[in-house]
């Protein structure tokens, strides 16, 4: 079973999935967990520290596998494509607006190695039974989760 850290700042609880902390450079990074609903949102930090831009793919899946479709900045889709600039950032984050709770987890593909980071924001309006529920972790994979593509492709 994973452990969760637990971070909390400013009135609002982080959960930060292990296998994220490091955000160590790729070309794909798969998250386990994502939630957004109920008090929940999730926010992705995506870092490219290349010399030249990265075009980047992030996909979301619900706990079956199906195309999952999120708002993020008023934008609702499955799939959100962006470039983040040389030695750039980019945070994103879903409105925490969907009703039920909606869980799945997700797919990021860049053109060049990149940083990534997941972090469950979750409200001191949550309700504890929701979040526990929406964000169990488990010790196996959910989902219909396609191998990692090669570094060398």
């Amino acid at each position: 079973m994973f452990l969760f850290r637990l971070l909390i700042w400013l009135g609002c609880a982080f959960l930060i999935h292990p296998a994220v902390l490091g955000g160590d450079p790729s070309r794909f990074h798969e998250i386990a967990h994502l939630g957004d609903g109920s008090g929940i949102r999730t926010v992705f930090l995506v870092s490219n520290q290349n010399a030249e831009e990265a075009q980047v793919r992030l996909e979301f899946f619900n706990d079956e596998g199906a195309a999952l479709s999120l708002t993020i900045d008023g934008t609702t889709a499955s799939t959100f494509e962006f470039t983040i600039p040389a030695g750039g950032s980019k945070k994103m984050a879903t409105s925490g607006t969907s009703s039920p709770l909606a869980t799945g987890w997700a797919q990021l593909r860049a053109s060049r190695a990149v940083g990534a980071q997941a972090l469950f924001e979750i409200s001191r309006t949550a309700s504890p039974k929701k979040a526990k529920q929406g964000l169990k972790a488990e010790s196996e994979p959910r989902g219909n989760h396609a191998p990692a593509p090669s570094e060398e492709a």
